[in-house]
């Protein structure tokens, strides 16, 4: 069984540096061995594990999970998190030659977080830079209720719609109201999508 699983990391080190060897040769071995280890297994969990990662592996099935689910994660995580995962899902094509401070201010928990993107990243802050100029602020986006923010990032709520409603409130550097900012507050949401 050791072996077994030295084989598995070594083929595992090969996919991700294949240099000059056939990739389906290296995914056939991998799968192989995922099926000789679960030959092994006296757990039923165990064995279902690595088969199902040896059909995965092959291209047989792809593991997952559904719109549901990815809507109920969104709508029980913190805010914090929420942010936190909006940093690895910045499309860098997208956010190519921006550089834009957006602040957040969450009215009903009082939370304030910033986003600031430049160099194809984000950096995501769980407050506001102290000190700032307001001339440095793109955008305030303020929220009556973090949950309308969770419903955007879900794509349960038309963010178009929540703005109507004023139930997310845009402003400028200086903390005014600019309804005008629309189009931005759109083009910032469509910089953490994959299209």
């Amino acid at each position: 069984e050791q072996k077994f699983q030295w084989c598995l990391e070594l083929t595992e080190a090969l996919s991700i540096y294949p240099e000059d060897l056939n990739k389906s040769d290296i995914i056939q071995l991998q799968a192989s061995t995922l099926q000789k280890l679960a030959t092994f297994q006296t757990s039923a969990n165990g064995r279902n594990w690595y088969l199902t990662k040896s059909l995965e592996i092959q291209g047989l099935i792809e593991i997952k999970p559904s719109s549901i689910q990815i809507t109920q994660t969104i709508l029980k995580t913190s805010l914090k998190n929420i942010f936190m995962l909006l940093s690895v899902n910045l499309n860098y094509h997208k956010a190519n030659d921006i550089n834009r401070l957006v602040l957040f201010h969450f009215q009903d928990t009082t939370e304030k977080f910033s986003i600031h993107i430049r160099n194809e990243i984000a950096d995501v802050q769980f407050q506001w830079p102290e000190n700032i100029q307001s001339n440095a602020i793109d955008m305030i986006i303020e929220m009556t209720k973090e949950e309308i923010w969770k419903e955007v990032i879900a794509n349960i709520k038309n963010p178009l719609t929540s703005l109507a409603n004023n139930e997310i409130i845009l402003k400028d550097g200086n903390g005014e109201i600019n309804p005008e900012l629309s189009v931005q507050f759109l083009t910032f949401l469509s910089m953490f999508t994959s299209e």
